[in-house]
């Protein structure tokens, strides 16, 4: 048995799909949360997803500390 008939073997298991779909949830939230902020707008948003999508939570808690959040009246960076 080769390790890709030993990996699709483990996919077959329930409890690990469940596992890889419960990953997938919570890697694909930052993207989405930086989709979805007032923080940031336009190019900015844009360098922000793509970063957020590729490198997932290492990129959001950067994302929330260096926009912070914005005052009353403040527009979006």
């Amino acid at each position: 048995m080769n390790d890709v008939d030993l990996v699709l073997a483990m996919m077959a298991d329930p409890q690990v799909r469940t596992w890889i779909l419960i990953a997938t949830i919570v890697l694909s939230l930052p993207p989405v949360f930086v989709l979805f902020s007032k923080r940031v707008s336009g190019g900015t948003k844009v360098l922000w997803f793509i970063l957020a999508s590729t490198f997932s939570w290492l990129a959001y808690v950067p994302f929330l500390y260096i926009t912070g959040k914005r005052k009353n009246g403040e527009s979006a960076r």
